[in-house]
């Protein structure tokens, strides 16, 4: 797992010639172990698929985040932003 972390991290950076310090989970999934690992990696703030708006009491390592489909577009988009959207059962 380091390795991933810390070779996907140093990539980026090589190319895009910035510092990379963000990460958002594949699907969503993590755990502590791995919030550690990022953590030592460098990652200064890592983003889960928890459906809600982002607030002080949320983790700068488990930062929510929305996965939007095609269909929030318009007035399902709008209560996207609006913290008014329906909750949505996520499959993998």
């Amino acid at each position: 797992m380091d390795t991933q972390l810390k070779k996907s991290k140093d990539k980026l950076e090589k190319e895009l010639g910035g510092k990379v310090d963000l990460l958002a989970w594949p699907f969503g999934i993590y755990d502590d172990y791995l919030l550690q690992r990022a953590a030592a990696a460098g990652y200064t703030s890592t983003f889960t698929i928890e459906r809600h708006h982002a607030s002080a009491a949320d983790s700068v390592m488990k930062l929510p985040r929305y996965l939007l489909i095609n269909a929030d577009q318009g007035k399902a988009f709008a209560q996207v932003l609006a913290g008014t959207a329906p909750k949505r059962s996520i499959v993998y």
